[in-house]
């Protein structure tokens, strides 16, 4: 631990909120392991913890459907008596913080829904795995509860007409921007269709479907990277590896900040 880190840890950049706050991480698709999934977050939860904020990591159905996922997301407004919820959301989980906060929030104790690398609206790369669908193992397809097709774009354009935003929730998005070469080799060739197709993306999310408010854009930064997990990437091992060691990953600072400014304004 450097001294620049030791010094942010003991004097923790996250001020400490006048009421009681909850902030709620939610995960994307194919989620199993909701606490392994948000391990790059891990120092972040630390200090909303030693500010008094409850954090949850909610766990949904890993392929289902938005509105599912939803329902699961609310049982941590339920599980909190916090008045003020901060949600944040990665990929998917964006989409079922948006869901949450328009029909499943009856006392607006959401403020602020931070979304991470969310298709707001759809990804080429979701209209891509929906069509070769019927032509994956039986136990793929068995796998997916209707999720895949929520996340395509001519469903999210649904979703957008038909879960407003609401006034009173402020809507923040951090996106990713990489060369598809550097992301890691499981999604590289789906990144190369998906950068001919629409440009700039995170290796599975463009740049441009993820903007849904006051957006940050982050450069050499995959999908994975959104969430701590910034060492994935890139074609460089020695990189890779001096990133791993890295005490605080590029984006989950800019949402460290982002969450501190959230906390520092009033809600409403």
């Amino acid at each position: 631990m450097t001294l620049s880190t030791l010094r942010r840890w003991l004097t923790n950049e996250i001020p400490r909120p006048p009421e009681a706050t909850a902030v709620v991480f939610a995960h994307g698709y194919l989620g199993a392991l909701p606490r392994a999934y948000w391990i790059g977050c891990t120092r972040l939860m630390a200090q909303l913890r030693a500010r008094g904020i409850a954090v949850h990591v909610a766990q949904a159905h890993m392929t289902g459907r938005i509105a599912e996922r939803a329902r699961h997301l609310a049982r941590e407004l339920d599980a909190t008596t916090a008045r003020r919820v901060i949600v944040v959301g990665h990929s998917m989980g964006g989409l079922d913080a948006r869901f949450l906060a328009a029909w499943l929030d009856p006392q607006h104790r959401v403020s602020d829904v931070i979304t991470l690398g969310t298709p707001h609206h759809g990804t080429y790369a979701a209209d891509m795995a929906h069509r070769l669908a019927p032509r994956l193992p039986a136990l793929v397809r068995l796998l997916d509860q209707g999720g895949l097709y929520d996340l395509t774009r001519a469903a999210v354009a649904r979703f957008n007409a038909e879960v407003p935003d609401r006034p009173d929730v402020r809507y923040h998005a951090i996106a990713g921007r990489i060369a598809p070469a550097a992301v890691p080799a499981p999604i590289r060739p789906l990144a190369r269709r998906l950068q001919q197709h629409d440009g700039d993306n995170d290796g599975l999310v463009p740049v441009a479907s993820a903007h849904w408010g006051p957006t940050v854009v982050i450069d050499d930064a995959d999908h994975f990277a959104l969430i701590g997990l910034e060492w994935l990437a890139g074609p460089d091992v020695e990189a890779r590896v001096s990133r791993l060691f890295r005490s605080d990953p590029r984006p989950v600072g800019v949402l460290r900040s982002l969450l501190r400014d959230c906390l520092l304004r009033p809600p409403g």
